[in-house]
């Protein structure tokens, strides 16, 4: 099997555009963990492919005499890249600085919160039992029916943003300038 190629299409050029993708909402911490998607900081990624990944860990088997002996497997859903671009700031989890990609300059409109989360909002549906009772990990209590469906809906609305790459972002172009030959040239005009 051949390496993956992270190098950005011919081509392409980029504007002064970042996007800043919506991340998995915190709350879902409560029976959940995120996982960033393999590969280098700073890398060209497609529409579709993997930002990071949701996982929840569930019983092999509800049958309570053998639910503690056979204990859990993963289940896991991988969160879409809403748009094609440079990824500037790859990490993806429930926290921190949000996820950024810069925009090509014809690149057509991001994928929305529907797109991103439909197969997350599937899989926490799936296994909503878990959120109805007290956290396995924090302190959290059981949520009711109510709330799991309103964090469900605000998950499918989130929405990302467009911002201008200068001067957030100047600490990781001057970054690339220094580390990543390879890139430099898509972000010689983003100069802070």
């Amino acid at each position: 099997m051949s390496e993956k190629d992270y190098s950005v299409p011919e081509r392409i050029t980029f504007g002064t555009q970042v996007l800043q993708v919506p991340r998995v909402l915190s709350a879902f911490s409560h029976s959940g963990n995120m996982r960033t998607a393999p590969g280098p900081d700073y890398r060209w990624i497609k529409r579709g492919e993997p930002l990071g990944s949701f996982i929840i860990e569930v019983h092999k088997t509800e049958f309570p005499i053998l639910k503690g002996m056979l204990g859990t497997e993963p289940r896991e859903v991988h969160v879409p890249s809403p748009i094609n671009g440079l990824l500037i700031h790859s990490t993806y989890e429930f926290g921190g600085a949000p996820t950024a990609i810069l925009v090509p300059n014809d690149e057509p409109a991001a994928e929305d919160g529907k797109y991103m989360f439909r197969n997350l909002c599937a899989l926490l549906a799936d296994h909503k039992r878990y959120y109805l009772k007290p956290s396995r990990y924090w302190s959290s209590g059981a949520w009711s029916e109510k709330q799991f469906e309103e964090r469900i809906e605000e998950q499918l609305a989130q929405q990302c943003s467009y911002v201008d790459a200068l001067p957030s972002y100047t600490p990781n172009f001057d970054e690339i300038r220094k580390k990543y030959p390879e890139f430099r040239h898509h972000v010689e005009h983003l100069q802070g």
